[in-house]
């Protein structure tokens, strides 16, 4: 088991990883929860797998359990949702003093946090990620959201956890879709900051038994930034690499048929390559596509309308006045934030449409 302390200016609080640790979760609970009420927030995909393990270890404890199961997929993650979790905790009698779980991935994480940030002005919650995307990133740092019809994450918090539990058994449940989309997000965590996590990936042929050294190398490298920049003022900007393209993908598929992580990694490539041809430069997105291709992730654009596409980025939380914050990779584990107007940026993408769409 490993242990890894975050320390933000508004929480401290640890990560552990392991194997079998929701079996031991009472071991990391009891010291840092002062109820015994609990409302577990999981979904369709994951109540049939962990949620009676879960509520039966919490039984044994002596926890009284809630919970709620929600629809599974992106497009569940929006007010409606919301809506509906807060009646229910509403009509449990849950309290500030009490505890939400997040029994889940990204999705389920996300709706989970900004639910206890906004609930009775805000509880505590713990996250026991179940999926390899949100146990490397979204199950840390403290980001919540949903989604507007105008786009993703539109509307959310920054609600930091009490406590991160990562069973790394979870992911022998997880459909290979899934892997993939959690190691593009380790991808781009080589790329911004980790140079030497990059030759792990880069030399790695057994991923099951590399898995745990990928994890808690994202890991330390989103801690570190989180850290720096808990409310994303600056460097946590880097940790949008490859978002910006993603959320219009996303959006452009109505959150279906594509998941987080093949859009990221088509985000990361396409917007590199493009940047890389304006600069007339070529290496970091040849790194990029090699690891992609590697581990069977998509990289480029298909079948999308670009000009469409290019439109969904105007509604980028990451926008300002004169352009937006757009995250460029210098050299392999350098990244670095740059402000550019919308029309240089899309000048600049379809000027690499040939490389970047098939």
């Amino acid at each position: 088991m490993n242990q890894i302390t975050v320390r933000t200016s508004s929480k401290t609080y640890d990560i552990f990883v392991g194997r079998g640790l929701r079996n031991d979760l009472l071991t990391y609970l009891n010291p840092i929860v002062k109820s015994k009420n609990v409302f577990v927030i999981t979904d369709s995909n994951v109540f049939p797998l962990y949620f009676e393990e879960i509520r039966s270890v919490l039984q044994e404890g002596g926890y009284q359990v809630f919970h709620t199961v929600l629809p599974a997929g992106e497009e569940h993650k929006n007010m409606q949702t919301v809506l509906s979790i807060y009646e229910k905790m509403a009509t449990a009698k849950i309290r500030r003093s009490d505890l939400v779980i997040a029994l889940g991935g990204g999705v389920v994480g996300d709706i989970a946090g900004f639910c206890a940030a906004s609930y009775m002005r805000g509880i505590p919650f713990i996250q026991i990620p179940t999926t390899l995307l949100a146990q490397v990133d979204s199950s840390i740092g403290g980001k919540t959201g949903v989604d507007l019809s105008a786009g993703k994450n539109l509307v959310g918090a920054f609600w930091q956890p009490s406590l991160v539990v990562i069973d790394i058994d979870t992911l022998k449940t997880l459909p290979q879709i899934q892997i993939k989309s959690g190691l593009a997000e380790i991808i781009k965590s080589a790329f911004i900051a980790d140079k030497a996590l990059f030759q792990k990936l880069k030399d790695s042929d057994h991923f099951e038994r590399d898995v745990e050294r990928f994890i808690l190398s994202a890991l330390q490298v989103k801690r570190h930034i989180v850290e720096i920049d808990e409310f994303e003022k600056n460097e946590r900007m880097l940790l949008n690499f490859g978002h910006t393209l993603a959320h219009s993908i996303e959006k452009y598929h109505n959150f279906t048929g594509i998941t987080h992580g093949e859009a990221v990694a088509i985000g990361m490539y396409c917007m590199q390559r493009a940047y890389e041809k304006k600069r007339k430069l070529q290496q970091v997105s040849d790194d990029i596509r090699e690891l992609l291709i590697k581990y069977e992730i998509p990289y480029q654009l298909k079948h999308e309308n670009l000009d469409e596409l290019l439109e969904y980025t105007k509604n980028d939380k990451k926008s300002t006045d004169s352009g937006i914050h757009l995250v460029v990779i210098e050299e392999t584990g350098k990244g670095v934030i740059l402000t550019m107007d919308y029309p240089s940026i899309f000048e600049m993408i379809k000027g690499a449409a040939d490389e970047i769409c098939v």
